[in-house]
């Protein structure tokens, strides 16, 4: 009786170890295939069993498959896959009950093939299924107790525990490679996130893809296929694998085969075994001689939008889940999709971003043609520009500015201050009224040095009126000025010179009328008076209305003939002789000379003025010479007075209109200031020349030169 207690005490202490050490094992950081390896040597041991066993259900085909055996036949039975419910050990699994069988030859669930197999000898068997809460995932098997007939009741507890660790064990370690592959997924997809943003280039983002979902599926080659929006089929844009080159002569027509039938249906497809589904094409397969047997197919969507297919090949056979499977190559796809959508979004944004900087280029070279333009025509204007910001600091000054202001043309005032610039004292007061009235222009003139300038200044304002700057316009008045005052001069010349000979035309008049008996000579002489004095106004007349023609740019009329200058000569002199009265008029002429081609009333008129020109600025008594010379070519008509000379500083300003020689030798000298200017455009018209020679007390001699023929004789002259 003792005996028996303490053999059950140790019994009980050995199956209270053998639970210790199985609960230590579930949890021990060992491999799946080494936890259930000690996990059956355990139960083997404290319940003193000849063989035992570990077998899985296949989730494909709910077969039974040995994972660990321990026996003597350990080897061979590792091969032999049970049916689903063959045996005891396939009938605890389909009831999920543990079963004790004392004598296996009185058992009808007993299968002697198994034994026959391996030539083994099953006598008595206990068993327990590995239960999850979801499904039956194994059993575990004791065969043949050593010492006794049959296993007990305790032996059963003592492996219900061990299932209970085995199956723990593998749920676990299930769990585990779930998190592990989970969290490889993960890294791979962020780290295809971040490579799909490291890049634009739409190629590169997509073998990048491809790689990436090949390695994760396990597959032995893959490739992106893109949807052919013209042609409506897919073609191959990247590929991996032994025919990467090869595949991309091919097109696949959506509907057709796999990829076709996946982007028809815009449904992932995984297919185990490609010879028993019907949607499988091996038509590329067999042109390339590659050997195809599983694939999975995933679209790649954008807003419902098929823009490719995925196709990785070759995968392996067994996968712990077909939806997480297909759930990561759709996260692949999506990504795809989306960085294929970037990808465009980013080359039209080139593409824009190039087509507007080639714009910007236009605009900015045509801005700067214009800006060139403009500084060029502001830089020839002859007005002086001056133009200030809001703080009076210089931005531009052109050339005419800086010389009206005293500065050299190479200086840069700009980003000075107004009133650091020499002369520009004027400008401030202008620009000052300028702000205060910004929509009036503020004028007023000033001198600097010989120079009158009238400056007008006005604010600039931008489109919301607020002022950007002011700017200043100064004008050279000089010659204005200079032709007012020659205006004034004119008019009262004109005046004097009209006055004169009214006053000697008036005195006649009136002799004639209050003395009716005037001897025929001093009648006569009164006759001659009024002649020269209404030749003598005609002639005034006439030089100013040519004068006038010319100077506001019409042609001068000519009428060109055959001109005896010899003639001309002397019926112009004869005509001069009652005003050179007081003078000694000589003429010095050939006895003939050949005709010149010339307007005859203008060389009159020429040779009028000269020869009046002579007798004004010369003394009584003195001689005016008229000299007519004749060359082949041309004649030179000469005439040369003993009179007051003209300064070398003068004679520059003979030829201008309304100019007269200033000194206290010729300020009393009537004249209009025109006879000169007149000469020298007549002579021009006829293809001429007219020069001076003079020297002051000794007198002047003028020059003019007419050629004797021309080729063309133009009915005007034009200026």
């Amino acid at each position: 009786m003792t005996e028996s207690l303490e053999s059950q005490a140790a019994l009980l202490t050995g199956q209270l170890e053998a639970v210790r050490r199985l609960s230590t094992l579930a949890v021990a950081p060992l491999s799946r295939d080494e936890l259930l390896e000690k996990i059956l040597d355990t139960v083997l041991d404290v319940a003193g069993a000849e063989a035992g066993s570990l077998a899985f259900v296949d989730p494909d085909t709910e077969q039974l498959q040995f994972a660990v055996v321990r026996g003597p036949a350990a080897t061979t039975l590792k091969d032999v896959v049970l049916e689903p419910g063959e045996g005891i050990i396939g009938w605890s699994v389909q009831h999920r009950q543990p079963a004790i069988v004392p004598d296996t030859s009185t058992d009808e669930r007993f299968a002697p093939r198994v034994d026959q197999l391996v030539q083994f000898v099953t006598r008595s068997v206990v068993v327990c299924p590995m239960v999850l809460p979801d499904r039956v995932i194994g059993a575990i098997e004791l065969v043949n107790k050593r010492g006794l007939p049959s296993f007990t009741q305790p032996d059963a507890d003592l492996l219900q525990t061990a299932a209970t660790a085995a199956a723990l064990v593998v749920d676990n370690c299930r769990l585990k490679a779930w998190a592990t592959r989970k969290v490889d997924e993960l890294s791979t997809l962020v780290e295809l996130e971040r490579q799909l943003n490291a890049t634009f280039d739409p190629k590169r983002l997509l073998c990048y893809v491809i790689e990436s979902a090949v390695r994760a599926a396990g597959g032995e080659a893959g490739s992106l296929l893109l949807v052919d929006r013209e042609i409506g089929d897919l073609y191959f844009e990247v590929a991996t694998g032994k025919k990467a080159h090869e595949v991309k002569a091919f097109r696949v027509p959506v509907g057709s085969g796999v990829a076709g039938w996946v982007a028809a249906h815009k449904e992932p497809l995984l297919v185990v075994d490609v010879d028993s589904d019907p949607r499988f094409d091996s038509t590329i397969a067999q042109s390339l001689s590659f050997d195809t047997r599983s694939l999975v197919a995933v679209p790649m969507l954008l807003r419902d939008q098929v823009l490719g297919v995925i196709e990785v090949i070759n995968i392996p056979p067994r996968i712990a889940s077909r939806q997480e499977y297909l759930n990561v190559m759709m996260g692949f796809a999506g990504q795809a999709a989306s960085a294929l959508e970037r990808a465009h979004l980013y080359e039209q944004l080139e593409n824009r971003v190039a087509s507007t900087e080639d714009e910007l280029r236009e605009a900015y070279a045509e801005l700067h043609h214009e800006k060139k333009r403009m500084e060029a025509m502001i830089e020839s204007l002859a007005d002086g520009i001056v133009v200030v910001d809001p703080a009076r600091t210089v931005i531009l000054v052109n050339r005419a500015a800086l010389g009206f202001l005293g500065m050299a043309a190479e200086t840069a005032p700009e980003g000075r201050k107004l009133s650091d610039l020499p002369s520009s004292g004027f400008l401030e007061p202008l620009f000052d009224e300028a702000a205060r009235q910004p929509w009036e222009v503020a004028s007023g003139e000033t001198r600097l040095g010989d120079l009158e300038l009238s400056v007008n200044a006005t604010q600039v304002l931008d489109d919301g009126g607020r002022p950007v700057g002011t700017v200043g316009v100064l004008t050279d008045i000089t010659h204005f000025k200079e032709l007012n005052r020659l205006k004034t001069e004119l008019l009262g010349i004109v005046s004097h010179e009209l006055r004169s000979p009214l006053t000697s035309l008036k005195a006649v008049a009136a002799t004639m009328l209050h003395d009716r008996e005037l001897d025929e000579s001093t009648e006569t002489e009164f006759l001659e008076i009024m002649d020269d004095q209404c030749d003598r106004m005609n002639r005034m007349i006439g030089d100013l209305l040519n004068a006038s023609r010319i100077d506001s740019g019409r042609d001068l009329e000519m009428t060109w003939e055959d001109v005896d200058v010899v003639g001309l000569v002397n019926r112009t002199v004869s005509t001069m002789r009652l005003a050179a009265a007081r003078h000694d008029l000589r003429v010095m002429v050939p006895p003939s000379c050949p005709a010149v081609r010339a307007d005859s009333d203008k060389l009159q008129q020429v040779l009028t003025n000269l020869l009046d020109n002579a007798l004004k600025y010369s003394n009584p008594g003195s001689a005016v010479t008229v000299t007519l010379t004749d060359h082949e070519d041309r004649v030179e008509l000469t005439v040369a007075d003993e009179g007051v000379g003209i300064p070398e500083s003068e004679v520059p300003k003979l030829f201008r209109m309304f100019e007269r020689t200033r000194g206290k030798q010729t300020k009393t000298a009537k004249g209009t200031g025109v006879g000169l200017y007149l000469c020298k455009h007549l002579v021009e018209a006829h293809g001429g020349s007219i020069a001076v020679d003079s020297m002051v007390g000794r007198g002047t001699t003028f020059l003019v030169t007419i050629p004797r023929s021309r080729s063309t004789e133009p009915e005007c002259t034009p200026q």
